[in-house]
């Protein structure tokens, strides 16, 4: 099997789109059913070394965008400038694309991230949730419209589509004209550094970062999509008494649309009741987890919740919400509350802190689900849906 993969999500720091590319890619270079592997980035086409050289650069935390990748990030701000110049980007991408076009037929293109380029031969996508669909009031408009527009397209020509859970797999049926054989699960997994730490590495990270000795946890973007706000005013719900033993310590970068979630939140962080350490390297984040009394994740939307497995690979606790992909992703190990109740929040991280015995349960469980889960099986699922298509296989 030929294999064409789109790298332009492996970027500096790499969103979970990025991580589900890295990592499926990088099992993908060591495997015998890959004959041949390029990749596109940035309208450069790399071999087999390059593309392992890129990803122990990632790995490493080394910035590996490209200069007119970087110029658009810093021109974020002017909209209308960053769009126009994303679409002249992305105009010479299809133009360098269609030069290597019939040179790269016999190549099967997996698009790790929704919307396929134009490729002459088999096309395969992989759709991470239908948010956009679903509850489009989370995400910026032109990213809606764009989506609405695209991924039809995209669908109508794939060959077959990759999906990230059995949620979404639903979601994509219902949505879309196509029925169960078109579809393949490959969720995304762990990497094997996310284990539980020793009380020394935690002990070092806390002193390190100014953490206290207990404390509650979130990970991920600062954005309407994730419950800030819900989580906040639960947290203000619990005694002065509990909230004084276990501050609430939020990891992430800030997104948009925070206007609402910074009202709330500095009155917080002023008091000392919430800590925000900003974005974190990877590499600290098995101790962060592992250091945390109990992980936090009640958001309204996600197509599987990459911190809830994270948490639970590091023998931590969890609260989650009940709802979309989030239960899978937990596999019944976790607290589930209502992402729409404040009160149920708040229950769920009383519950968690109070209840030692229980505490200790969702720990074990967490460990037991995680052992299960590797980005080895995941690939094979991959590779084995690919694998069909290119030897004609109905799948």
């Amino acid at each position: 099997m030929k294999l064409l993969v789109n790298l332009s999500s492996l970027n500096h720091p790499l969103t979970g789109i990025g991580e589900y590319t890295l990592n499926l890619v990088k099992e993908m270079l060591d495997d015998d059913q890959v004959q041949d592997i390029k990749g596109i980035r940035s309208s450069r086409y790399l071999d087999r070394h390059q593309i392992s050289v890129l990803i122990a650069a990632l790995e490493q935390g080394h910035q590996t965008d490209q200069p007119l990748t970087r110029y658009l990030k810093k021109m974020s701000r002017l909209k209308l400038i960053a769009r126009i110049a994303r679409r002249a980007v992305n105009a010479y991408r299809e133009i360098s694309f269609g030069f290597y076009r019939n040179m790269l037929k016999h190549y099967i293109y997996w698009e790790p991230n929704y919307i396929c380029l134009n490729h002459q031969g088999v096309c395969v996508p992989t759709v991470h949730d239908l948010s956009h669909l679903i509850c489009p009031q989370f995400h910026p408009k032109a990213r809606v419209k764009y989506l609405k527009a695209e991924l039809p397209r995209t669908l109508a020509r794939a060959k077959h589509v990759i999906v990230v859970s059995q949620y979404t797999k639903q979601s994509v049926m219902e949505h879309f004209d196509l029925d169960d054989q078109q579809i393949t699960v490959v969720p995304p997994s762990v990497k094997s550094e996310y284990y539980p730490r020793t009380a020394s590495e935690c002990a070092q990270l806390k002193k390190r970062l100014g953490l206290p000795e207990n404390f509650i946890l979130f990970v991920g973007t600062l954005e309407p999509r994730k419950n800030l706000q819900g989580l906040l005013l639960a947290y203000k719900l619990l005694s002065t008494e509990l909230k004084s033993q276990y501050p609430l310590v939020l990891s992430g970068k800030k997104g948009w649309l925070l206007e609402d979630i910074e009202q709330i939140l500095q009155p917080m962080l002023d008091s000392g009741e919430v800590i925000w350490l900003g974005y974190l390297n990877s590499k600290d984040l098995p101790a962060l987890y592992s250091s945390a009394t109990a992980f936090t994740y009640v958001s309204h939307f996600e197509g599987f919740g990459m911190p809830i497995a994270e948490a639970m690979a590091c023998g931590t606790a969890v609260i989650a919400s009940d709802n979309t992909a989030m239960k899978e992703a937990s596999g019944g190990a976790v607290c589930i509350v209502s992402p729409h109740s404040i009160g149920s929040i708040a229950q769920g991280m009383r519950k968690v802190l109070l209840d030692s015995e229980y505490r200790i349960e969702c720990e074990t469980k967490g460990l037991e689900i995680s052992k299960n889960r590797s980005w080895k099986v995941s690939k094979q699922l991959l590779v084995n849906a690919l694998s069909n298509l290119n030897n004609g296989a109905q799948i």
